[in-house]
């Protein structure tokens, strides 16, 4: 009778508490840093400061110093992408957010002036060296390669 109270006992126990849970431990990489890098075709080059929780991802705000958190356009396409009539070619950024699947990344980025982008790509480390390699796009940006290198 002992055994078979300790066995209900167990049973009970377990399915009235749903038996294991799975723990997320968050990714074995970090993007927590700094980023840059110029898309294939030279229009745009792309700043971006991470703040990492686990998988989920915020501009770092307020982003100082502001030249991490922005976009330069680097030729005239650019300049028409950005929505720029004149110098400094360059828009801060106002908000970004994305998700890191590890090795997967996906982010959105929005500039001062309404502009979103959006970058689809994976993250390797090795050592210090963390680098993001993908797609941007976004309305008025065509899609084209991206390699954002973590920044010193």
């Amino acid at each position: 009778m002992r055994k078979a109270v300790s066995a209900a006992a167990i049973l009970a126990f377990s399915i009235a508490c749903g038996g294991p849970t799975t723990v997320d431990s968050g990714p074995t990489q970090s993007v927590e840093y700094y980023f840059a890098g110029t898309e294939a075709t030279g229009a745009l080059h792309v700043h971006v400061r991470w703040v990492q929780s686990k998988h989920n991802l915020t501009l770092l705000s307020p982003c100082v110093p502001q030249d991490q958190c922005d976009i330069y356009a680097f030729n005239g396409t650019g300049v028409t992408e950005l929505g720029l009539t004149q110098p400094p070619f360059v828009v801060n950024l106002a908000s970004g957010s994305g998700t890191f699947a590890d090795p997967g990344i996906t982010f959105t980025v929005t500039t001062v002036n309404g502009k979103t982008f959006t970058f689809t790509g994976t993250v390797a480390t090795s050592g210090t060296q963390v680098q993001m390699t993908g797609t941007l796009s976004g309305a008025t940006h065509s899609s084209s390669q991206l390699v954002l290198d973590r920044q010193p």
